[in-house]
């Protein structure tokens, strides 16, 4: 169903719903491209901050945001847990209808755990509302995902983001409020952005911030540094009392048109123009003068620490140690995707359990010899000279020492692994019947693939009759991308060629079947395009060849492009890297402009 009938069937009273409604403070966060919820225009708003005579802009639109949820998507609540995540630059439009219901249903209570890149398409909208008037909301939401989702590129990029709203909207006490925050003490980076913030916010370097930023300023010997953390961030602390009366440095006082430029990432939203995601921004930590003495500062630390240390050991004291607070490591279960089932048989998810003690305990996979010690990446034995190779077990992430054959099977096992998860995903989001298909494939000897091309051709022609263009034009991407998985490379690329037709006449799902107003090219299917041109070893001459033949064979009374123009067209987004998209006129004359006369 689609996402406005969702809606719609959740706001019905007295009627029961699988899903329960999402909150309205989620709801006023979102990006809406249609529908009653619309809020999204790709008109730019820029704002220009000037920092200490350095001045950088915040660009809160430039194209297609990838959190920009269409209600007219296709949601279709999953069969089986085994769903396959979206992956890195993840957004709603490239969502599988499953995935759609996965993120959807998730928004109901962001604080439950789900895969990080669900987390990211909400959290790329939550960028837009960060730099705008009304960013309160935003700011208190992503503070909310940062607590219970952890993750090393959500938490760098997010901690930016937020100390740029700081520094943009002047807020000093939301500042002071994100470093009292105790949950910010294991992922706080003493960046240049964190310092620009301190020198324009109003604040100071402290002890601990110096110490986090010693490599950084050429201080090398970090012996007690690292050691005997408490016992030197003590001696800094003293250092600086009785040199500034206070253990921190103002910032303010640093001349910024004496800093050099570093760029630094203050967005993750990769919709956003890079000149305005990545910015060049004084670099306190690059100053000469500031560098000069902090380094100084922490040599001096190190030696009242060596000789603090030496006093305590002399008259048999206590030297006190950080506590890490090291968390028992929790191995991960093999995914369910290995189970037998009706498709697909068992597969033996203990065949490297041995291989996690041959690491542990140091023995040769291969003649079981000990050895001295494990490499870290691979080595050779020096008893049976084979070769010995440190991996990650597929099953449950523990360290294994594996031979060469073992690591062959284990790849196999990735590689089947894809597969089942791309089969289940076909079969889940088409919604077809599984024991059919088992059917299929015990009577006529085919393979799993072959019996989902026919099923899903028959699907696509269901929605082609009853003027389901939008939908038709997915099912074909679908087709291809299975003709693609198992190597039947020119079936993919005509099937590819056949979408792009489709999309540049602006194949739609209404009662007016193609759209003069709504015309694109996706750059991932182009990027298709471009590499199976480049596996087949096809010239620009040879893909005309395909496209024209394509053209030839299907067109339809109602199409709007002509050939010559949409061919134009595939052109400038395969070898110029043109984006198409707009209406009619509108993809007319960026043709013109992009075009030397």
């Amino acid at each position: 169903m689609g996402l406005l009938k969702l809606f719609n069937k959740l706001n019905t009273k007295n009627e029961e719903s699988q899903l329960s409604f999402i909150p309205k403070d989620i709801i006023d966060l979102l990006w809406f491209k249609d529908g009653p919820n619309k809020n999204y225009t790709e008109k730019s708003k820029s704002q220009k901050i000037n920092i200490g005579g350095v001045v950088f802009s915040i660009t809160t639109s430039y194209s297609t945001e990838p959190s920009l949820i269409s209600t007219t998507e296709k949601i279709v609540k999953p069969s089986t847990s085994d769903i396959e995540p979206p992956g890195y630059y993840p957004s709603y439009e490239r969502l599988t209808p499953n995935q759609r219901y996965i993120y959807l249903d998730w928004l109901k209570n962001i604080d439950n755990e789900i895969d990080i890149s669900y987390v990211f398409i909400f959290y790329y909208g939550l960028e837009r509302h960060l730099f705008t008037s009304d960013f309160i909301k935003a700011w208190d939401t992503i503070n909310r995902l940062r607590k219970h989702h952890k993750n090393n590129s959500f938490t760098q990029y997010s901690i930016n983001a937020l100390i740029a709203s700081c520094i943009v909207h002047n807020r000093p006490d939301l500042f002071i409020q994100l470093l009292q925050n105790t949950d910010y003490i294991d992922d706080l980076v003493v960046s240049d952005l964190y310092l620009l913030a301190k020198h324009k916010l109003g604040g100071e370097i402290t002890p601990k911030e110096i110490m986090k930023i010693a490599s950084k300023v050429g201080f090398k010997n970090n012996r007690y540094l690292k050691n005997d953390a408490l016992i030197f961030e003590n001696e800094l602390i003293n250092i600086m009392i009785e040199r500034f009366n206070k253990p921190g440095i103002e910032l303010s006082n640093i001349d910024l048109y004496k800093c050099p430029l570093e760029s630094v990432a203050i967005m993750a939203n990769y919709s956003m123009d890079n000149n305005q995601r990545i910015v060049n921004l004084p670099s306190i930590i690059d100053n000469e003068e500031f560098k000069s003495l902090v380094n100084e500062l922490l040599i001096q630390a190190h030696e009242n620490t060596k000789s603090k240390i030496k006093e305590i050991r002399k008259n048999g004291g206590y030297v006190p140690v950080v506590n890490n607070n090291i968390k028992p490591k929790v191995k991960k279960k093999a995914e369910k995707i290995y189970d037998k089932s009706v498709l697909f048989e068992a597969i033996d998810t203990s065949i490297f359990d041995e291989n996690e003690g041959y690491y542990l305990n140091y023995i040769c996979p291969n003649c079981n010899e000990k050895i001295e010690k494990m490499p870290v990446t691979k080595c050779k034995c020096s008893y049976c000279k084979k070769d010995i190779l440190i991996k990650n077990s597929i099953f449950t992430g523990e360290k294994i020492a594996i031979t060469a054959d073992e690591n062959i099977k284990m790849n196999n096992i990735k590689n089947e692994r894809v597969r089942r998860n791309f089969i289940t995903n076909n079969i889940t989001n088409h919604q077809l019947d599984i024991y059919k298909i088992k059917k299929e494939v015990d009577t006529k000897g085919i393979i799993i693939e072959e019996v989902l091309i026919k099923e899903i051709e028959q699907i696509a022609l269901d929605n082609k009759i009853a003027n389901e263009l939008g939908i038709y034009r997915c099912n074909l991407l679908d087709i291809g991308k299975i003709y693609e998985r198992i190597g039947k490379l020119e079936k993919a690329l005509e099937l590819y060629l056949l979408v792009c037709f489709y999309d540049l006449n602006g194949a739609s799902n209404s009662y007016v079947r193609f759209n003069r107003e709504d015309i694109f090219l996706a750059p991932a299917i182009i990027e298709w395009i471009n590499k199976i041109s480049k596996l087949l070893k096809l010239s620009q001459e040879d893909i005309e060849a395909r496209y024209r033949l394509i053209t030839g064979k299907y067109t339809e009374e109602d199409m709007f492009m002509k050939e010559s123009i949409a061919l134009t067209c595939i052109k400038k987004a395969l070898y110029e890297g043109v984006n198409i998209r707009g209406s009619y006129s509108e993809v007319l004359e960026q043709i013109i402009e992009t075009t030397n006369v």
